[in-house]
């Protein structure tokens, strides 16, 4: 757990700014069966997160990178800080999933169908297209199934924001004396700061609570062999 203690801040910080905008990277299923190394990298509860579903998220992440930047040169460091992010994004998923349904919170079989027929880049002119969907898969090296399951959790995520996010609410007096040292600050900035501090709050305590009961476990002896 000595990795996941040393970066413990950069979660906090990155994966709720990553919760609220509801830009979450590809996520993960309980089985995937398309995994070439089936060891498991992380465990959260009785899920497993295997090294060949790690490596496919790390690789696909440095390559969007370089897409977006053909020159760019990425350090010791720049890679280690990828290898963290695509750690962090699935413990944050996971997590959140969980803690939805632990809310009473499901996604049924037709709202995943509707969403994933209305996902952009599944999309040919405006239409869902079986063929971008599957090139989809494909080139992340993913199951349908197993990418289904992927975005049932993120659609629990998003929907756990819709309720914890609209209950954060600022009083008047709260905001003057916020604008008494931030006079250009608007009621919504503010709103957005306090609802990433109580949510930051929310996550690290339940975070917390998986690590001190064991519910997380990392394969550090693995997970340092990325390094």
């Amino acid at each position: 757990m000595n990795f996941f203690r040393k970066h413990m801040r950069i979660i906090f910080i990155v994966t709720i700014f990553a919760f609220l905008a509801g830009t979450f990277v590809v996520g993960f299923g309980t089985s995937l069966a398309a995994d070439q190394n089936k060891e498991a990298i992380l465990t959260i509860n009785k899920t497993k997160f295997s090294l060949g579903l790690f490596n496919s998220l790390y690789n696909n992440a440095i390559e969007s990178l370089k897409q977006q930047n053909p020159n760019l040169q990425l350090s010791d460091d720049n890679l280690r800080l990828i290898r963290s992010r695509v750690l962090e994004e699935l413990i944050q998923t996971e997590i959140f999933a969980e803690q939805a349904e632990n809310y009473g919170i499901i996604v049924s079989d037709e709202e995943l169908k509707t969403d994933i027929e209305n996902t952009p880049v599944f999309l040919t002119n405006n239409v869902f297209d079986p063929v971008a969907y599957n090139n989809f898969l494909n080139s992340w090296n993913i199951t349908a199934k197993d990418y289904e399951t992927i975005r049932k959790k993120q659609i629990l995520g998003g929907k756990l924001r819709l309720i914890l996010v609209p209950s954060v609410l600022v009083s008047p007096s709260e905001f003057a004396d916020i604008q008494r040292f931030n006079p250009r600050i608007t009621p919504e900035e503010y709103r957005q700061v306090k609802v990433n501090r109580i949510l930051n709050e929310w996550f690290s305590s339940i975070l917390k609570g998986y690590m001190d009961n064991n519910k997380l476990v990392i394969n550090e002896e693995l997970l340092q062999q990325q390094q």
